[in-house]
């Protein structure tokens, strides 16, 4: 029988992410107040309101009110920017949701079309 090595206690403070390892291939930026927006879904007659939470060249990380399924297409306000992206998560967060949404184009307010941010 192989010899298993004793798991090391965490250190105090550090939390520990239980979900999936972040492979990322950009970097995030992190909204540290949080940054009020209204999502739009095809579904909804109404926008759902959101945090904006981190940003990267390709994505942003929201805190929402309420579930969008992942798959769903959403859009978004980003300054003069209209951002249209797909939510790839959605799972609860305390009494809130943490989402993962992915960029598929943004519209400049001078009509030109992007497929990321300059960030």
């Amino acid at each position: 029988m192989p010899a298993t090595l004793p798991k090391k206690p965490a250190k105090f403070g550090i939390k520990v992410d239980s979900h999936a390892a972040d492979h990322r291939c950009e970097r995030r930026y992190a909204i540290p107040r949080g940054m009020k927006l209204q999502i739009k879904t095809p579904s909804e007659d109404r926008p759902a309101q959101a945090e904006l939470r981190d940003i990267s060249r390709s994505g942003v990380g929201l805190i929402l009110q309420q579930i969008i399924p992942p798959g769903t297409s959403v859009t978004f306000p980003f300054g003069s920017n209209m951002i249209f992206a797909q939510v790839r998560y959605c799972y609860p967060a305390g009494s809130e949701f943490a989402a993962g949404v992915v960029i598929r184009e943004i519209l400049a307010e001078n009509g030109a079309v992007y497929p990321t941010l300059n960030a």
